[in-house]
Protein backbone atom coordinates (compact mmCIF):
# COMPACT_ATOMS: atom_id res chain seq x y z
CA UNK A 1 0.00 0.00 0.00
CA UNK A 2 0.64 3.83 -0.67
CA UNK A 3 1.71 5.88 3.11
CA UNK A 4 -0.58 8.53 3.54
CA UNK A 5 2.24 10.67 2.60
CA UNK A 6 2.63 9.45 -0.79
CA UNK A 7 -1.07 9.76 -1.18
CA UNK A 8 -1.59 13.39 -0.68
CA UNK A 9 1.82 13.97 -2.35
CA UNK A 10 0.26 12.19 -5.25
CA UNK A 11 -3.06 13.96 -5.05
CA UNK A 12 -1.31 17.07 -5.07
CA UNK A 13 0.44 16.42 -8.48
CA UNK A 14 -2.89 15.45 -9.94
CA UNK A 15 -1.79 11.70 -10.25
CA UNK A 16 -4.20 9.79 -7.78
CA UNK A 17 -8.24 10.74 -7.17
CA UNK A 18 -9.11 13.63 -4.84
CA UNK A 19 -10.80 12.59 -1.71
CA UNK A 20 -14.53 14.04 -0.88
CA UNK A 21 -15.10 15.56 2.17
CA UNK A 22 -18.19 13.23 3.59
CA UNK A 23 -18.24 15.12 7.52
CA UNK A 24 -15.95 17.73 9.36
CA UNK A 25 -13.33 15.12 10.47
CA UNK A 26 -13.37 12.15 7.80
CA UNK A 27 -12.83 11.86 3.88
CA UNK A 28 -13.64 8.64 1.25
CA UNK A 29 -12.38 8.30 -2.26
CA UNK A 30 -14.78 7.47 -5.20
CA UNK A 31 -14.33 3.51 -5.23
CA UNK A 32 -15.01 4.02 -8.95
CA UNK A 33 -12.36 6.29 -9.27
CA UNK A 34 -10.08 4.23 -7.09
CA UNK A 35 -10.28 1.14 -8.91
CA UNK A 36 -10.02 3.35 -12.59
CA UNK A 37 -6.24 4.33 -10.84
CA UNK A 38 -5.48 1.13 -10.22
CA UNK A 39 -5.91 0.00 -13.32
CA UNK A 40 -3.72 2.09 -14.72
CA UNK A 41 -1.05 1.78 -12.21
CA UNK A 42 -1.42 -2.01 -13.17
CA UNK A 43 -1.02 -0.91 -17.01
CA UNK A 44 1.96 1.42 -16.81
CA UNK A 45 3.34 -1.70 -14.99
CA UNK A 46 3.75 0.06 -11.77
Amino acid sequence: GLRRTSVYEKIKEGSFPKPIRISSRAIAWDSEAIDKWIEKQIGEGK
